[in-house]
């Protein structure tokens, strides 16, 4: 039943819906990818992949320094509350949006340097 419970727990949260919508609809994603469709900050969407790998709703696959997430379907329930969860979430304005935003992004953007605000501005410094 503790099982059942975490899974369900795990669903109670916006952010983590969020997230499950765009696995559910891009197959897999990299921490940064999903960072930066959500704008959220990088320990808060890792906190919350946490969450959904400990309830059994993502995979996570390690390559070189990125984690790479996608949805897991490897029992019935979680897969037919993947389809009835994907189906349910097209109607939200909100994960509409962040597909709309993920469509944007380059291919393969985490392996491109991450310009901070801090390096913006040492560049623009020596720029002058």
């Amino acid at each position: 039943m503790n099982d059942i419970v975490q899974l369900f727990h795990s669903l109670a949260d916006s952010n983590r819906l969020r997230i499950l919508n765009l696995l559910l609809n891009s197959g897999e994603l990299c921490v940064c990818t999903i960072e930066d469709v959500m704008q959220v900050p990088q320990a808060r969407v890792s906190r919350h992949l946490g969450v959904m790998r400990q309830a059994g709703l993502v995979a996570a696959r390690r390559e070189a320094q990125w984690v790479y997430y996608s949805a897991a379907k490897d029992t019935l329930l979680k897969s037919t509350l993947a389809n009835v969860l994907k189906e349910t979430m097209e109607e939200d304005s909100q994960l509409r949006r962040d597909l709309a935003r993920l469509k944007k992004l380059e291919p393969n953007a985490c392996e491109l340097p991450r310009r901070t605000k801090a390096s913006a501005a040492r560049q623009e410094a020596a720029a002058r």
